[in-house]
């Protein structure tokens, strides 16, 4: 018979003192499960079927990888200007960090931003509600 698996397993790491630490979840290991769980819960599709309709011409990003890279610059907190997305279109492994094949610009972003209007708005809130 198979033992429980709710029974207490013992291990060799214990933790034996807490202690402040300068690492955090947004750091770029935070960011890749970030991302992870944003790919797992099926986000973008529903961000491509509610405010796909923002691209009016098929060049450039799609709608969730704009998402994707935005809502990472949220959680990342490291600048909080617009035009942070030129320095991290450079950072080759931030962009590896958060799967992005292709980082988008800080005009790009601005571009975004100016398409949301009100009822776009609601339907975000919506959505993450």
């Amino acid at each position: 018979m198979k033992k429980s698996t709710t029974e207490h397993i013992c291990t060799k790491a214990t933790i034996d003192v807490a202690q402040p630490t300068g690492e955090t979840l947004s750091g770029r290991g935070g960011l890749s499960l970030f991302v992870r769980y944003l790919t797992g819960i099926g986000i973008f599709p529903h961000l491509e079927r509610l405010f796909g309709s923002m691209r009016k011409i098929c060049k450039g990003q799609p709608v969730g990888e704009i998402f994707k890279q935005v809502l990472c610059f949220f959680v990342d907190g490291t600048s909080r200007h617009l035009s942070y997305f030129d320095q991290l279109g450079e950072d080759m492994g931030y962009a590896q960090t958060i799967e992005a094949h292709q980082m988008i610009s800080s005009h790009a972003v601005k571009r975004f931003f100016g398409a949301f209007w009100w009822p776009r708005i609601y339907l975000f809130r919506r959505l993450l509600q």
